[in-house]
């Protein structure tokens, strides 16, 4: 590639573009959706010192801690600084389906896949907020990208650390881009360097898990999900897809309806076929996508985030097949202004409720001031400045239907000496049996609906500033 191939000035608008997209979001006092505030509240226990699986719960990957941390140091620890790793996923995604994209096709079908995906509902919502899906995402499009290359030792090795990674953050949702890097190391280096670099991945992903405990990684990780798995709704798996694409990515659907259309044509018009490289990238690209459509179907439960998975394969292949400059135009024209009014882009920064506000100052008011707070609304606790017990970060109801927590667990994380206060606040910590009850050593300090906080016996609350 030429110098001047390599400079591309509209790439560094998308992706500026895409920061200042996702910016209000990610740097918002409220709290926006549950994952997200069980990573900040992850994060706060990992400031403390805690380990991940050993002290803090965790549901994804042995990766993933780690890589929030890395990413909450690079903040400098701010109150929205754990938010920097989705953010930082989502331009590398944009950087990496523009290379891609390039091997593809022109400079300009690279420029519209760069814009798709950062403009992308499915994939704003994953980087402007913190979750796993973004992160998996990113890491693999890399090894794909790395994997696209000449053949060499040093590329195979990247590729192989790099699978194991995505692997180790979220295995499922990685797996279609696996196949994919797989799929190039075998057509460049043969099929023995291949099985070597998924049984590398492999490797990658235990030696990820050893310094937390293999045991810990397996219980949290792979065996709760199993528990917790419900069966796949294969008809709702795809009317989910369906409805989700149409409002959050709307514009992508109709660019790949246009460029089916454009292939049906160049096909008619005996178009020339691409280059050996160029047709196994494009390969690699189907496999990618084919195998990211069998997952939709068969996960359990699906939600908006793990759609994310689809949309680089799928802008690639738009890119490849980029219809013709008429048919993009007139699709961003139409498309565009109702998924931009669906994805809600033009939104500040969402305010925090009056409940909410009245919860975070009364969480504030806490004495002492190291005391820790166990919530069902992670976020509240993290917005005013507490932390929350590494157990007790995620108390979702995968966790309590598949009986991974129970009554018993959060009165022994209660009765922990630096513990004041339980927030019950969206009914999680109701499904468990007699916990209100359970907590001998707790009164009620404020109440509003469903809402309650308990205070624990020689904890304070400073009453100038309780609601």
């Amino acid at each position: 590639m030429t110098d001047g191939e390599r400079r591309h000035p509209e790439l560094l608008a998308i992706v500026v573009a895409a920061v200042l997209l996702r910016l209000p979001i990610a740097l918002s006092r409220s709290p926006l959706t549950y994952d997200d505030g069980v990573y900040l509240a992850s994060a706060g226990a990992l400031r403390a010192g805690d380990l991940p699986f050993r002290d803090v719960f965790s549901s994804q990957g042995p990766a993933f801690l780690p890589l929030l941390w890395v990413a909450d140091a690079l903040g400098l620890r701010t109150l929205w600084s754990p938010r920097l790793l989705p953010l930082l996923a989502g331009v590398v995604l944009v950087v990496v389906v523009h290379r891609l994209a390039r091997r593809l096709g022109d400079r300009w079908g690279a420029a519209l896949a760069a814009l798709v995906v950062a403009t992308s509902g499915c994939v704003m919502f994953t980087t402007d907020r913190i979750e796993s899906d973004a992160v998996t995402a990113a890491v693999a499009a890399v090894a794909v990208l790395v994997a696209s290359g000449a053949p060499s030792r040093r590329r195979y090795v990247a590729t192989t650390v790099l699978l194991g990674v995505a692997l180790a953050v979220k295995s499922l949702f990685a797996g279609p881009a696996v196949l994919a890097a797989l799929w190039l190391v075998g057509r460049r280096g043969g099929w023995r360097t291949a099985l070597v670099v998924g049984a590398g991945a492999i490797a990658t992903v235990v030696a990820l898990a050893l310094p937390w405990g293999l045991a810990g990684v397996w219980d949290q990780y792979v065996h709760l999900h199993l528990l917790g798995r419900a069966d796949a709704d294969t008809s709702g798996n795809g009317r989910l897809a369906r409805e989700v694409l149409r409002s959050y990515d709307r514009v992508l659907e109709w660019l790949g309806l246009a460029a089916l259309l454009a292939v049906v044509w160049r096909w008619v018009a005996r178009r020339p076929s691409l280059p050996r490289t160029e047709r196994d990238l494009a390969v690699a690209v189907w496999i990618w996508f084919g195998a990211a459509l069998l997952v939709v179907p068969i996960h359990a439960p699906l939600f908006l985030q793990h759609l994310t998975m689809l949309i680089p394969p799928a802008t690639l292949l738009v890119a490849r097949y980029r219809p013709p400059l008429v048919a993009v135009v007139a699709v961003l024209v139409l498309a565009l202004p109702g998924q931009a009014e669906r994805v809600g882009w033009r939104r500040t920064s969402p305010p925090p409720t009056q409940q909410e506000r009245s919860a975070i100052e009364l969480l504030r008011t806490i004495e002492p001031r190291s005391a820790k707070v166990i919530s069902d609304e992670p976020a509240l606790p993290w917005l005013a400045g507490r932390t929350s017990p590494g157990s007790m970060v995620d108390l979702s109801f995968v966790r309590i239907d598949a009986g991974d927590l129970t009554t018993a667990d959060v009165v022994v994380a209660a009765n922990h000496a630096d513990v004041c206060a339980v927030l019950l606040w969206s009914n999680r910590l109701a499904q468990l049996p007699g916990l209100r009850r359970a907590l001998h050593e707790y009164e009620p300090v404020f109440r509003d609906g469903d809402h309650e906080l308990l205070l624990r016996e020689g904890c304070d609350v400073r009453p100038a500033t309780a609601p």
